[in-house]
């Protein structure tokens, strides 16, 4: 057999291959170009190992290549490796080098367009630093110094549009005035000079209110924009920014000429900006806010339909790279309501669907969200969608814009990891070879051809159409289909109660039927405010004598404007004493609806007709309500772990048979010890939510069989032979697979940076004694209650009882947790972690359904981010409760939980809570029994 002959490309070689491909690229604009460079500047970098005398020169070659597609096709990944070349360029370039001043530019140009897509502070402050040092190597008389003044000059006017600090605005107007100082008429950098300064004193007037700032940048930008013929790059920006100026000083002195211009230069600034440009959106939203002022003051007939005509072309925009992209999107909802317009609807249908797109191509951060105001941005959707008699797509738009965070946050990484689809069979082969280009081409092909069918998709790789089905992409990156949605109320009705400034709203939803809409003509998102306000009050002084009276006021006056119309519509079509879901919004988060009523003598309140229960989201209960993994009957006593003497964990193999579902967003864990061929491969979708095909509900044979079926194989998957398992039928006949219940109870009693709970210690054993006729009761408190052991016992463990005080960081929701010995628990580190299959946990602590008030329509209380982790039932609590009364709450609980039953069952936690709180209405308080709540199924 001849060996064929293997030609060795050097490192210059791949590095022209690389330039001719970035040539091509800048002509032709077609992706593919752009790629080979990448790849064979990488393949360079590859070749020069460390020390190599040409590894710096292909550092710098792939950054500049990755930076350029990342220019014209987003992806942060691009960004993020540019970064980290930039960094080992810069480790190879020590002080005396002479390539260092240019390394150190690159490295401050995209730690500083990486600030400006993510907001990250600390990328700004690092590359203020860089600039620093940059100007060190560029004394007077260098050819780099007004381009090393202007760029530090831009920095800090970005982080006094962060913190406000004058002193940063005043040193970028020094440096910009010494930046144009060394630019004459004739230097190529005047009229970025020129642009620069004149935002700086701009901005400056705005705070200073000083009218010879203003029109001195006025001066600069007329001379900026006779510095840039048409062909010139700058001249879209230059026409902007003088129109911006003039615009400023229209709104100071009223001038309309002024106005006038800069209609005219916005126009002119526009027709440079062809689909696709990065700086579109926000050239249509400052020709049409320039157009509604004129309006504003002229009342001219046709400027309202020409800056409604800008404003919905932002809907073929098909991403946005900026803050102030979305604050563009968020003017064309503010106009739009203002002027009750018909593109409203749109207007929030694009709002949503570039926010959704940005937090799938970008790492979400807590910070970034808030500077995008989302807060409200799904309340007040789901308002328009009902104002406009369009009930069931609100129901949509909610349940994509809402809890956007928690969707993106929860998800393992950036790749196919979340998107449930076990591969199996040719199918499961093929997917297994496509996912890696799959991942990156469905969000282009998505955003390109799904959202703006007008665009041509550039580059981009389609699934075949046996892919796209196994990986259920119908409605990838789209809103979740109402009819898909409407499965959560197949247990009962979902009442979803929504706060908006536009109206407040509640809905029913039924499993078969359309949504009703209940209006709450009594309520105003101020009001609605003012009752959280008035019970927050309430709860923090409990030891009142009249705070039960004064209690019953505030439920009554709940019942009145709020629960009393949804109980008017139930109660002709749902039984009484059956359960209820309530789904609500924005404040009214924070209200107890469970535990409205008349409450008078003689009349019943909402707990004597419905068992409530709530959920943060629709897909969350759905989630929840996923088929249970089989369990095998080998062992005749439950394991029921509670954290001091180590309990049994679940084995590998039994965690390895799990159902594999549409809404899952556990990651399997490997075992090692398998055989290659016998790995489930697992791969995930980063997406808020994913659905697959679902059986009919309604066919109890067929859901029976497609369980069933899912067992044997789940079984058949296994190394060892199937495990017998014991079934029941439930209401719609769903397997219920009756086996030993993992279970694990933690009790710091003294955590770390927190007030000692006394009662810990012997809650844990009333709970022991009540189990321990099921099951062989474990418990860890103490110093054993430290991070590392808990993390490790929620993966073996289904059922999770915690004893600790709830922590919740409202800047930072995944720093919220729960108080154990030796620190934090994080959500986050919850998240990370492999919980297996986990099904019941009970928050017996402070604050776990109630969140800070900054923030109240974003999911992310305690209780609820357990839901989004993986549990299905969850018991938590609105407020700080009353240790004394804590452990007959939780006593009883437990002993109705096991009461004629002969296993443990989560699907009976919400019954099992309202019969606890019902039969100690004589010995707990109500201000205490009102603040127990049920989450999930």
């Amino acid at each position: 057999m001849r060996i064929p002959l293997v030609s060795k490309v050097t490192v210059d070689q791949l590095l022209a291959r690389a330039e001719s491909h970035a040539e091509k690229f800048e002509r032709t604009g077609e992706k593919d170009y752009i790629d080979g460079a990448v790849k064979s500047a990488r393949g360079a970098l590859d070749l020069c190992r460390q020390g190599d005398s040409k590894r710096s020169v292909s550092l710098t070659w792939l950054a500049n290549y990755l930076k350029t597609r990342y220019s014209r096709f987003g992806g942060i990944n691009d960004l993020n490796e540019t970064i980290a070349l930039d960094r080992e360029a810069l480790d190879l370039c020590p002080p005396g080098h002479p390539d260092r001043s240019m390394s150190l530019n690159n490295l401050a140009i995209d730690l500083s367009t990486r600030h400006n897509q993510l907001g990250v502070p600390s990328d700004l402050d690092q590359a203020i630093k860089l600039g620093r040092d940059i100007l060190l190597l560029h004394p007077q008389g260098h050819p780099l110094r007004p381009t090393s003044l202007d760029n530090l000059g831009a920095c800090l006017s970005a982080r006094y549009n962060r913190l406000g600090v004058p002193d940063d605005l005043d040193e970028a107007i020094a440096l910009g005035r010494e930046a144009l100082l060394l630019c004459p008429p004739e230097h190529p950098l005047r009229p970025a000079s020129l642009n620069n300064l004149g935002l700086h004193l701009s901005t400056r007037y705005k705070l200073r209110n000083e009218p010879d700032d203003l029109d001195e940048a006025i001066a600069l930008g007329r001379e900026a924009f006779l510095l840039c013929p048409p062909e010139h790059p700058l001249r879209s920006a230059s026409l902007n920014n003088l129109g911006l100026h003039l615009s400023t000083r229209y709104n100071l002195l009223g001038e309309h000429c002024d106005l006038d211009e800069a209609i005219k230069l916005g126009r002119k600034a526009l027709s440079l900006c062809p689909l696709g440009h990065p700086l579109r959106p926000s050239s249509l939203h400052s020709l049409a806010s320039r157009l509604r002022a004129r309006y504003s003051k002229l009342q001219k007939e046709n400027d309202p339909e020409e800056f409604f005509d800008l404003y919905i072309q932002l809907k073929d925009v098909p991403q946005i790279t900026s803050l102030d992209d979305f604050s563009a999107v968020r003017a064309w909802i503010t106009t739009a309501e203002d002027f009750k317009h018909s593109s409203t609807l749109l207007a929030y249908e694009t709002a949503l669907r570039l926010l959704i797109h940005h937090l799938v191509a970008h790492p979400p951060l807590p910070q970034r969200l808030a500077n995008m105001k989302t807060s409200t941005l799904a309340a007040d959707a789901f308002s328009a969608g009902i104002r406009n008699l369009k009930l069931a797509h609100a129901v949509e738009l909610l349940e994509q814009g809402r809890s956007v965070f928690w969707s993106q946050l929860t998800r393992p990484d950036s790749s196919l990891d979340g998107l449930d689809v076990v591969a199996s069979g040719s199918a499961g082969k093929a997917l297994a070879e496509c996912a890696p280009q799959t991942s990156g081409s469905l969000i282009r092909e998505a955003t390109n051809r799904l959202f703006s069918p007008n665009v041509e998709s550039q580059g981009s790789i389609s699934p075949n159409p046996e892919t796209r089905q196994l990986l259920h992409l119908s409605r990838f990156l789209l809103p979740p289909a109402f009819l898909d949605l409407q499965q959560a109320a197949i247990k009962g009705p979902i009442i979803i109660i929504n706060a908006s400034v536009y109206s407040c709203d509640a809905l029913v939803m039924l499993q078969d039927q359309d949504p009703i809409h209940v209006p709450l003509p009594a309520v105003t998102k101020k009001s609605v405010q003012e009752l959280s306000s008035r019970f927050r009050t309430l709860m923090t002084h409990t030891k009142s004598a009249n705070v039960a009276k004064d209690l019953g006021f505030f439920l009554r006056e709940l019942w009145d404007n709020v629960v009393s119309p949804v109980v008017d519509i139930l109660l002709p079509i749902h039984p009484l004493q059956s359960r209820i879901w309530w789904y609500p919004t924005a404040e009214f988060t924070l209200l107890p609806l469970h535990a409205a009523g008349p409450c008078r003598k003689g009349k019943q309140n909402l707990p004597d007709l419905y068992v409530s229960s709530y959920t943060p989201t629709l897909g969350a209960l759905i989630h929840a309500r996923r088929c249970a993994q089989p369990k095998p009957e080998g062992q005749t006593r439950h394991e029921h772990l509670a954290l001091t003497s180590p309990g049994s964990p679940v084995s590998a193999e039994q965690r390895e048979r799990l159902i594999p579902s549409p809404f899952s967003r556990t990651r399997s864990r490997r075992n090692d010890s398998q055989p290659t061929e016998q790995k489930k491969r697992r791969f995930s979708f980063t997406l808020p939510l994913l659905r697959g095909k679902r059986p009919n509900l309604s066919n109890t044979t067929e859901i029976q069989t497609e369980a069933s079926a899912d067992i044997a194989q789940a079984n058949n998957n296994s190394e060892s032979a199937p495990v017998p398992v014991s079934r029941e039928q439930d209401s719609v006949g769903i397997p219920k697979v009756r086996a030993h219940t993992p279970f694990v109870a933690i009790g710091p009693a003294k955590a770390a940076r927190e007030s000692e709970v006394e009662s810990v210690s012997s809650e844990l054993t009333d709970i022991g004694q009540v189990v321990d006729k099921f099951a062989t009761f474990t418990r860890i408190e103490g110093p054993e209650s430290c991070i590392s052991r808990v993390v490790e016992e929620l993966g073996h463990n289904q059922w999770v009882h915690l004893a600790c005080h709830g922590i919740s960081d409202a800047m930072q929701p995944f720093n919220s947790g729960f108080a154990l010995h030796n620190g934090h628990l994080t959500i986050e580190r919850i998240i990370q972690s492999n919980l297996g299959n986990p099904e019941f946990t009970y928050l017996s602590g402070c604050h776990t359904t109630m969140w800070k008030v900054e923030n109240p329509d974003e999911v992310a209380h305690l209780a609820g981010a357990m839901l989004f982790v993986g549990f299905r039932s969850v018991i938590g609590t609105m407020c700080a409760v009353d240790e004394g009364q804590t452990n007959k709450v939780t006593s009883a609980f437990y002993k109705h939980m096991v009461d004629g039953a002969d296993h443990l069952d989560h699907t009976r936690a919400a019954l099992v809570l309202d019969r606890t709180l019902k039969e100690l209405r004589d010995v707990v308080p109500v201000d205490q029994r009102i603040l127990y709540v049920h989450i999930g199924a």
